[in-house]
């Protein structure tokens, strides 16, 4: 022990672990930051630039980084377990700084100011989630004192990740011999029972091959307008660690994308599955990239900093393309209550689905010009703790850009054997920050669904609406868009629009034909142009002084079939066709299109 408070001293200074737990909450935290910023240097910090020297210094100061956090997290242990063994005040006094911390936690889910782009609440309609969340923490607290502690070390990782600090070669040799002394300790202090901590680096290791075949055909209905036509094969490999075993347990995530050209020539590039062309109509014949992202686990607190694969209503990778969409950054996961997740993370660059390098970021809708975003910091909170109801709350800050907040919920009732009806909600609050890059954002978007499903049948009623003189935006080749008439070709989601939709489904496996599925639903949406904002910075574009009266409509068919069993299964393939059609007045911001999609999937379990 003396061994490890010699090295907490060192690497991390004097600090009592539960002291900077507090002061984290407190002052210095992603979640809490008021300051705006939100822990900018965070971005600069896992910018791995294209120099070698330089790229080599970020995997340095990383796994820097990462050796002080573990140092934190087993002197904190060792305090743990010498307060249980002598059963002194100091354990009275180490709960009690425990739960100030939870108290600033439960602070930190109530408090709905404006200018915390990560804890204001989306207007007033998820205040009594929020109430529900904080008296949900208040009454556990007694119950999970331990869990509610490695939470407060894991939120000592971001500021950890964030404050900038100097790597030095001497600093970093010493640290990485000490590392080997740490590692014998840990497995001391991991719980015999938990069957999480003991699987291993190798044996929880996975590799995974999905090979994905896909053709698009982007049919602009408009005789001065070239067509897109592209067709591509596409290869996703992605492999993910155990972890180490002990307590305190470290792993690596790893991909590596590969995108063949098949056809795409003589002027019909452009569809979005492969790169722009440098000019001359023709796609590059192959484009590809690789990442990979360090992860430490400690109880249910999973961190990783690196490369990544991300999906929440805030910030979602497409994965709507031949390949997907990745970022750079870090991300916190905790699941210690049970029927919970919370995460929370930052990001600096994406990887677009049909490039090969990464980029700052930017978004779908706002014309940015030559700028973009340094980082976009989330935070959120999924609950399942009811089989039939899911309900989401998150919050978002893109640098310079948004704050943006998402509630959802939805709601699976059993009305009889094999009916089921299903209502649920969406909605997004976005607000202008910062610098306001795009200009004045006041918009308040949702959707209302309400289906009806009788054995392999499904109807679905949809209606939307977008509240504001901006459209509602996300991060560009994102999926972050769950709103229930978001289509193949249309979002609906333009300035002050109103849209419904009309869906039906069918499961072919109550006629004997398991693994058949199909689709057709009637979209509409109107929107009054000339009331979007002419002076806006990044969204003039919407202004129409004709365009009072515009809509659009869109129609989608899809059919998808997957294979059940023999040496093909799980290959599946897909059919998909979208129209979209709009009147005089909707011309201004987009075409009359037909699209059509050919895909063929072949996910393959290396092991």
């Amino acid at each position: 022990m003396a061994l490890l408070a010699g090295i907490h001293r060192h690497l991390t200074g004097t600090a009592d672990p539960g002291d900077i737990a507090v002061d984290v909450f407190a002052n210095h935290t992603l979640l809490l930051d008021r300051g705006g910023d939100l822990n900018a240097h965070l971005g600069d910090f896992l910018h791995l630039q294209a120099d070698p020297v330089q790229r080599t210094t970020g995997h340095l100061r990383l796994v820097n980084a990462v050796l002080r956090i573990l140092t934190a997290l087993l002197h904190h242990l060792h305090r743990r377990l010498r307060a249980f063994l002598q059963g002194t005040d100091h354990g009275l006094d180490f709960t009690g700084r425990l739960l100030r911390t939870l108290g600033q936690a439960t602070h930190f889910i109530g408090h709905n100011g404006k200018a915390t782009a990560l804890v204001a609440r989306p207007c007033r309609l998820d205040g009594s989630v929020e109430r529900q969340q904080v008296g949900l923490l208040g009454n556990t607290a007694d119950h999970l004192q331990h869990r509610g502690n490695i939470a407060a070390v894991a939120l000592q990782v971001m500021h950890h990740l964030g404050g900038p600090f100097q790597l030095r070669c001497q600093v970093l040799h010493r640290a990485a011999a000490l590392h080997h002394q740490l590692a014998a300790t840990i497995p001391t202090f991991a719980h015999a029972d938990d069957d999480a901590t003991q699987d291993g680096f190798v044996e929880g290791s996975s590799l995974k091959i999905h090979a994905r075949n896909y053709y698009m055909n982007h049919d602009i209905r408009s005789p001065h307008a070239d067509d897109s036509k592209e067709w591509g094969q596409g290869f996703i490999g992605k492999f993910e660690s155990g972890f180490t075993q002990g307590t305190v347990g470290f792993g690596l995530d790893a991909y590596g994308l590969l995108g063949l050209k098949l056809d795409g020539g003589g002027g019909t590039d452009g569809s979005s599955i492969l790169p722009v062309s440098d000019g001359n109509g023709k796609a590059p014949t192959a484009f590809s990239s690789a990442g990979a992202a360090l992860k430490m686990r400690a109880f249910d607190t999973v961190l990783k900093a690196g490369d990544m694969f991300l999906t929440n209503p805030v910030i979602a990778g497409g994965e709507t393309r031949m390949l997907p969409q990745t970022f750079r950054g870090v991300s916190l996961t905790n699941t210690s209550f049970e029927g919970w997740m919370f995460e929370g993370g930052q990001v600096s660059f994406d990887k677009p689905y049909n490039q090969s390098g990464m980029r700052r970021l930017t978004t779908t809708y706002g014309d940015l010009g030559d700028q973009s975003s340094k980082h976009i910091t989330w935070a959120g909170a999924s609950w399942s703790g009811v089989p039939e109801i899911t309900s989401n709350l998150y919050a978002a800050q893109l640098q310079d850009i948004w704050n943006q907040y998402y509630y959802d919920f939805d709601y699976t009732h059993t009305l009889s054997e094999g009916v089921t009806l299903n209502p649920g909600l969406h909605f997004y609050h976005t607000q202008d920050t910062g610098k306001a890059l795009l200009g004045d954002i006041d918009n308040n978007t949702f959707s209302l669904h309400l289906a009806l499903g009788i054995d392999g049948h499904k109807v679905t009623a949809v209606y939307q609406r977008v509240n504001g003189n901006t459209p509602f935006d996300y991060i560009y080749q994102g999926d972050s868009v769950y709103l229930d008439n978001s289509q193949q070709y249309s979002d609906f989601n333009g300035p002050n629009e109103r849209s419904w939709k009309l869906q039906y489904e069918y499961d072919f496996a109550g006629l004997g034909i398991a693994g058949l599925t199909a689709s057709a639903s009637y979209s509409r949406g109107e929107l009054d142009l000339t009331k979007a904002d002419p002076n806006s910075i990044g969204y003039s574009n919407w202004y129409n002084p004709e365009g009072k009266n515009a809509h659009h409509w869109e129609r989608d068919l899809g059919l998808k079939y997957v294979i059940q069993e023999g040496k093909a299964k799980d290959l599946a393939v897909t059919l998909r066709w979208a129209t979209n059609r709009g009147n005089t007045a909707y011309q201004s911001v987009d075409n009359d299109v037909d699209e059509y999609r050919v895909i063929v999937d072949y996910p393959i379990d290396v092991f």
